[in-house]
């Protein structure tokens, strides 16, 4: 154990504080600096920050089919952004057309992901 002058800890103890701020300043500037173009290509519907870097227009080339616009989403949301709650797929109310989909299952294909319809996870 190397014990260190009070004056020299506290020189270090700073040095070593202004490092991580400094280091969180970059990685918070980075952040905003994603989440800015992540807006400007996310759809006119409105989405939180956070669902921002899920949502893709289109597949990615080569690794996913089927998945885009959402349709990959294997979240657990209840409500919509303006806050009204899902119909369950169970439920055939307000809507009974929901009880009728038949789960389709997500598979993967060698790198490729197949997604299904999201029923049943």
């Amino acid at each position: 154990c190397l014990s260190l002058p009070p004056q020299s800890t506290s020189r270090a103890a700073m040095a070593s504080i202004s490092r991580a701020v400094a280091v969180a300043t970059s990685v918070l500037a980075t952040n905003v600096a994603a989440l800015s173009v992540s807006r400007a290509d996310a759809p006119a519907m409105a989405l939180a920050a956070h669902d921002m870097h899920c949502y893709m227009e289109e597949d990615p080339v080569g690794l996913e089919q089927g998945g885009a616009k959402g349709r990959s989403y294997r979240g657990l949301a209840a409500t919509t952004v303006s806050g009204r709650t899902c119909q369950k797929w169970t439920a055939d109310h307000p809507w009974p057309e929901a009880v009728t989909i038949r789960p389709t299952a997500d598979r993967k294909e060698g790198s490729v992901m197949h997604w299904g319809n999201g029923l049943g996870n």
